[in-house]
């Protein structure tokens, strides 16, 4: 029996490149390791990401830019899996003017649009046209803020005029709201966003069928001018949770998990020798945004250097996301074009006396109040009784226990006992030696009386959380 494959990406290069070097090139030692499936086989792809739009004029996430690299493709595209680019439906790089404002592409010949329109240049400056006049906001500004204008000296010949140098300007090509789609008839309308629309454009796949939320089918499109796809039949469903998406794994109901399992779930796939987890460069990153024009005190640069100083990004890395994410000091993710570690250069991996010192230069000090947002609902605050998360974690910041977590890991330490416990031989009994001269904040004694006294209340009286205590305790 063949392995399953669950996907993880780390950041890196595009994610989206992954999934095109996955989908369209199973059997590449750089997507997926010894493929042992045949190539006739039909996969079928499990994944928590939402596909709203499948039209590149629109606004829309990862999902969906995920599905349109493999069925659409730009003047340039990507190389899978990496960050460098190369000609796609141009036959070649750009030529240059000396100002760097003329781009200048020449397109391959011969080429049509899944419903049989010719490919050509009327075809790539109509598609540009209508995503600078008639796109959503997001996808419109990839290509207005940059492109003053495109003309089409010949069939064949296509020519953006920017409107500053844009050294970025390749890559912006390369990506879905640049991409030649067929207008009219039954696909896309010149003047009107078509987000249901599944004629796609020229990729290596066409779509078969779509029903949202549910399922997506690809079949390898014949009329594709680059080598053609390696699995010739995809099936994606969609998920609304990790949970649904890894039961599905376990159920055989597909046959890759791409996005997103849970840290925890790759670790416990690891374990399994009939699953493998795939590791490759990813382009999602996590990061704070600030709103900076009046709210205080994130107006105040200062303030938001302090942080970016203060944050223990491999701690987080290693600790929350258990080595499954490295640590970013860019706002561009590693492998990607520009990237530089920006933060690290400023504060070095973390900066406590530099946010100190900024946080002096913006006014604020050790005796200043920190409020905190949370989500959670704290519900009581009683040890007896707290069981929700919020609960719990005031709990383990006002109170704490004769042992305790070390912060950001599952190992035990002393805590309002002096050392570890001595064990009885056969396992029965722990005996704890206290910490002497402590007081609680109402100026009471801590000592072992507290402790059989706490412990007997929540054997007596304590809420859900009794169990804790009596499914384990006979006496004290």
């Amino acid at each position: 029996m063949s392995k399953r494959r669950v996907g993880l990406a780390l950041v890196g290069a595009p994610t989206a490149l992954l999934l095109v070097a996955l989908w369209t090139a199973m059997a590449s030692p750089s997507a997926v390791v010894e493929a042992q499936a045949p190539s006739e086989l039909t996969v079928v792809i499990g994944t928590t990401d939402e596909v709203t739009s499948l039209d590149p004029a629109d606004d829309d996430g990862t999902g969906s830019w995920e599905i349109l690299y493999n069925v659409a493709s730009g003047l340039l595209s990507f190389v899978p899996g990496t960050s460098e680019l190369a000609p796609g439906l141009a036959t070649a790089m750009p030529e240059v003017s000396p100002d760097g404002l003329v781009y200048t592409f020449t397109l391959r010949s011969g080429l049509q649009f899944p419903d049989g329109t010719a490919f050509n240049a009327s075809a790539v400056k109509n598609s540009i046209d209508r995503v600078m006049q008639h796109g959503a906001e997001w996808a419109k500004g990839l290509v207005a803020d940059y492109v003053s204008e495109v003309k089409t000296p010949g069939p064949s010949s296509v020519v953006f005029t920017l409107k500053n140098p844009t050294a970025f300007f390749p890559a912006l090509v390369a990506l879905p709201p640049y991409y030649p789609v067929s207008i009219g008839g039954d696909c896309f309308d010149l003047y009107y966003l078509d987000p249901e629309c599944t004629c796609g454009g020229i990729g290596p796949y066409t779509i078969v069928s779509w029903d949202p939320g549910v399922s997506l089918e690809l079949q390898a499109n014949p009329d594709y001018y680059g080598p053609p796809p390696e699995t010739p039949h995809i099936f994606v469903r969609y998920y609304s949770t990790a949970a649904e998406l890894r039961e599905a794994l376990e159920d055989d109901e597909v046959d890759v998990a791409w996005r997103s399992l849970t840290t925890q779930d790759y670790l416990d796939f690891e374990l399994q020798p009939d699953f493998e987890v795939v590791e490759s460069d990813g382009g999602l990153i996590r990061y704070l945004a600030f709103n900076t024009t009046d709210t205080l005190p994130f107006n105040n640069a200062n303030i938001r250097r302090a942080i970016a100083a203060s944050v223990d990004r491999e701690s987080i890395a290693q600790q929350v996301f258990t080595d499954s994410m490295t640590s970013l000091y860019s706002m561009v993710p590693q492998g990607m074009w520009s990237h530089e570690n920006s933060f690290f250069d400023l504060y070095g991996q973390r900066n406590l006396t530099e946010t100190r010192s900024l946080l002096a230069a913006a006014g604020y000090g050790d005796t200043d109040e920190l409020t905190i947002g949370t989500t959670d609902d704290v519900r009581s605050l009683d040890p007896a009784d707290a069981y929700t998360m919020g609960d719990a974690e005031v709990l383990y910041n006002v109170a704490s226990g004769l042992l305790s977590y070390v912060p950001g890991t599952t190992e035990l330490t002393p805590g309002l006992a002096t050392a570890m416990p001595q064990v009885s031989p056969d396992g029965l009994v722990y005996t704890f030696t206290l910490r002497s001269g402590l007081k609680f904040p109402d100026d009471t004694d801590f000592d072992a009386y507290a402790v059989t006294d706490s412990i007997s209340r929540v054997m007596e009286y304590g809420g859900d959380v009794q169990f804790l205590v009596t499914d384990f305790v006979s006496r004290t």
